[in-house]
C-alpha cells in the first residue's frame, strides 16, 4: 500500500489518539483549600515519612524541614506550601505526606498536606494563572486548570518541579 497523505485510511493511522493529548498529573493538597498537581514524570516516589526520621538544621530557611534518608539517599525536606507562600505544616505531626521530586539528578522531598490520587488533564486544559496569584506562587507554576469536584469546580494549581527544585532559597547555601 502506498502513502497517500489525502487519504482516510492514512490520516487515521497518523492521528494522535486523545489519551496521549492529556498527562497524568499526581493531585494533592497544600493546605486545606488549595489542590495542586504535578507531573508524574517528575515525582519518584509518594510515602509517609514518620516525623522522628526527619532531622531538623540550624541556620536554614523556615521552609526546609531537614534532612532524611531514604534508600540510602540523604534528601532534603522542604515544606512546599510554605515553599510557595502559602502556609505552614503544623510542626506537631507525627508524620508527613512527601512526594520524592526527581529533575535530572537532583532529588528533593516535598512534605504536603495530603495525597488525592492521580488526574488527566488535557495540555489545552491548563491556562495561565487565574485571579490574584500570590507573586511568590508564580515562579513555580506552569498554570491552572480546573477541574469538577461533586458539585463546585476546584481550581487546581500545576507546579512546575524543575522551578521548585531550583527555588533560590533552596539554592543559597550551595554556592
Amino acid at each position: 500500500m502506498q502513502l497517500n497523505p489525502s487519504s482516510t485510511e492514512t490520516r487515521a493511522t497518523l492521528a494522535i489518539p486523545t489519551s496521549q493529548a492529556e498527562a497524568t498529573y499526581l493531585k494533592f493538597r497544600l493546605d486545606a483549600e488549595t489542590p495542586a498537581v504535578m507531573a508524574v514524570h517528575s515525582i519518584q516516589e509518594a510515602f509517609i515519612l514518620p516525623a522522628r526520621q526527619l532531622t531538623t538544621m540550624p541556620n536554614m530557611p523556615a521552609a526546609v524541614l531537614g534532612l532524611t534518608n531514604r534508600r540510602n539517599r540523604v534528601l532534603w525536606v522542604v515544606d512546599l506550601a510554605q515553599l510557595l507562600g502559602l502556609s505552614v505544616l503544623d510542626a506537631t505531626v507525627q508524620s508527613y505526606s512527601l512526594l520524592l521530586i526527581q529533575v535530572g539528578v537532583v532529588q528533593l522531598g516535598l512534605a504536603i498536606q495530603r495525597i488525592e490520587g492521580m488526574v488527566r488533564f488535557a495540555a489545552d486544559a491548563i491556562q495561565p494563572p487565574i485571579g490574584q496569584m500570590s507573586a511568590l506562587l508564580l515562579p513555580y507554576l506552569q498554570g491552572c486548570a480546573l477541574q469538577q469536584q461533586e458539585d463546585k469546580q476546584d481550581v487546581v494549581l500545576v507546579l512546575d518541579a524543575e522551578a521548585i527544585v531550583q527555588a533560590p532559597i533552596l539554592n543559597q547555601h550551595s554556592e
